[in-house]
């Protein structure tokens, strides 16, 4: 825009970068919603209630047992269970820009739960 007025051309650079940053955000938030819908589980922790009982099934892997006595097993996206568990393991539901999702916390760090069935009591 060679011969636009100087008030033109700036106000046409801002409505080139504000579309540029409005295609980003629905981009990043497309992004994100799509891997919260691969990784949401059909259960979710507060299908299961509140945990009474839990036992490590692998790095990957715990069981938790509710108020019913009823066992379910856990999955992970990362090896959570291979941090210090000493101080408690939380199973908690946050809630992010994609929805809400379940984690596992240990040691301040959290994995996120990548499914939850329901399962026989683990092996002691």
């Amino acid at each position: 825009m060679p011969g636009a007025p100087k008030q033109s051309r700036n106000t046409f650079r801002s409505t080139i970068l504000g579309g540029a940053a409005c295609l980003y955000c629905v981009i990043a938030g497309h992004a994100e919603a799509a891997r919260g819908a691969e990784t949401k589980p059909d259960l979710r922790i507060s299908d299961v209630g509140a945990v009474t009982d839990w036992r490590r099934g692998s790095d990957t892997v715990a069981y938790v047992q509710n108020v019913k006595g009823d066992w379910y097993r856990v999955d992970m996206e990362a090896p959570c269970m291979k941090l210090d568990t000493s101080k408690g393991v939380r199973f908690l539901t946050e809630v992010g820009e994609a929805g809400k999702y379940d984690v596992v916390e240990v040691a301040h760090h959290q994995c996120g739960i990548t499914g939850i069935t329901k399962a026989s009591p683990p092996p002691r």
